[in-house]
């Protein structure tokens, strides 16, 4: 059900914040609110509407999961899709209540909040598992979703954000003016879904395991995307976009900047933890027994190989920020999913070339590509942003060198553990005197937090 609810509704959550920050500041506070009440009324009918629809006939999905069941076990999954259409309702309502508190400039309440409810959804889960079975999953997300949702409404009403007031005073040309904004997108995401599928198919044939292989080299450095992604639109497209519709642009390159090079560094000590301490990593996740060396040998390496190509996923996805953010949401669309198309051309081309390496590889290069298209399009002065891209983009690559280098030719401990922090300790050292060297901005911070200490500990001594 999340998969439906990110096809169906994905597009308008990625695109909301700019296009509340764009009718919040031409048209005012009260429109932008009217409206966006009309979008969420809208919203919640289609989605009662497609759960009506599911709930008559499961079958039309069921067939699609899982083709070969019958039985009692197609009657079991034809019940849990029928329960779990409550997602889709649940879901969207507490994506725009997060939505309009980022445009609010709240960003830690909603956090907190979902740590907390995503807590309570474990403690249910483990709970509730042995009682009620498979259901519990769906339990648990529900209890933890809704009481997200109560805390963001109570937080809402704490602020004076008056969405609910006038609740059934709505417009279907509001909820209009939010669908077309985010139409762009559609076809990238509809493009991304399919070239997922193709890679999955075309790694098939490369031998007996290698898709599973595939999902396990991708999944950790694409879940510490996910996140990390999350968190910087969450925080970098409102600030964006506020900056844009007032004509701040000067402004608008210092916060994409900031946000663009503390996310390479962030990258950078992904990578270094990737092929510092990788194996480590990879045999407490997947040697259960059941897997080769070889096999685990062919997921460390894309692990790393993908932890490479979060650069360019990185670049392309913070410039796409930026267009969305200058309503340029249409070029957006068409250049991203142009960018999907040649991937999926690639992969066919040099699938026999690279192996299953192609899809970091063509990840990696399309991306970045894509990204660099996207900056040319940047209508503005950009000679800021571009020397942050320069400058951080080889300050990644340089240290992927530094960490291959570290992790393949030192080796202090016997114990694997031990020898992997110890590593990781000496990439980190190594990538802070590289802060100095390279003059890289955030070295300041550490100097300031250098000072702060020494004052903390002569404020000791004085006392003494």
């Amino acid at each position: 059900m999340i998969l439906i609810d990110t096809a169906l509704w994905g597009p308008i959550n990625e695109t909301f914040r700019a296009k509340f920050i764009f009718i919040k500041e031409k048209e005012g506070e009260q429109i932008a609110l009217r409206k966006t009440r009309s979008m969420l009324f809208f919203v919640i009918v289609f989605s009662l509407l497609i759960s009506a629809v599911i709930m008559k006939f499961p079958q039309l999905l069921s067939v699609v999961i899982a083709p070969k069941y019958s039985g009692n076990e197609l009657s079991v999954l034809n019940e849990i899709i029928v329960y779990s259409t409550s997602v889709l309702l649940v879901n969207q309502l507490m994506q725009i209540g997060i939505s309009v508190l980022n445009a609010y400039d709240s960003f830690y309440i909603p956090e907190i909040s979902g740590f907390i409810s995503s807590l309570l959804t474990l403690v249910l889960i483990v709970w509730l598992a042995p009682i009620i079975g498979i259901y519990a999953l769906l339990i648990g997300y529900l209890v933890g979703s809704i009481i997200l949702i109560l805390f963001l409404v109570l937080h809402l009403r704490k602020r004076g954000v008056a969405i609910f007031a006038d609740f059934f005073n709505f417009r279907f040309k509001d909820f209009g003016e939010f669908f077309l904004f985010s139409l762009p997108m559609f076809a990238p995401l509809f493009l991304y879904q399919i070239n997922t599928f193709i890679e999955k198919a075309l790694s098939s044939t490369l031998g007996v395991g290698l898709v599973s292989v595939l999902d396990y080299g991708r999944k950790i450095p694409e879940l510490l995307l996910t996140v990390f992604v999350s968190i910087i639109t969450a925080l970098l497209l409102p600030v964006l976009s506020r900056h844009y519709i007032r004509g701040e642009m000067e402004k608008f390159q210092i916060s994409f900047t900031q946000i663009f090079n503390i996310g390479i560094l962030f990258m950078t000590l992904l990578m270094g933890m990737m092929f510092v301490g990788g194996e480590v990593i990879i045999r407490f996740l997947y040697d259960k027994g059941q897997i080769s060396d070889q096999m685990l040998a062919q997921i460390l390496n894309l692990s790393q190989f993908y932890v490479i190509s979060l650069l360019g996923s990185f670049v392309q996805i913070i410039f796409g920020i930026s267009l969305i953010a200058t309503d340029q949401n249409k070029l957006m669309g068409i250049v991203v999913a142009g960018g999907q198309v040649l991937m999926i051309v690639v992969n066919f081309v040099f699938l026999n070339h690279l192996k299953i390496y192609v899809f970091p590889a063509s990840l990696f290069v399309i991306n970045l590509i894509i990204g660099i298209v996207i900056y040319s399009l940047i209508k503005f002065d950009k000679i800021l942003i571009g020397k942050s891209f320069l400058k951080y983009s080889l300050f990644f690559l340089l240290n992927v060198v530094v960490a291959y280098f570290i992790g393949s030719k030192m080796f202090f401990l016997e114990n694997k553990l031990l020898n992997a922090i110890l590593l990781y300790l000496i990439f980190i050292t190594v990538l802070i005197g590289e802060l100095f060297i390279f003059k890289i901005e955030e070295r300041k911070v550490l100097v300031q937090g250098m000072s702060i200490i020494k004052k903390i500990k002569n404020q000791k001594i004085k006392r003494f």
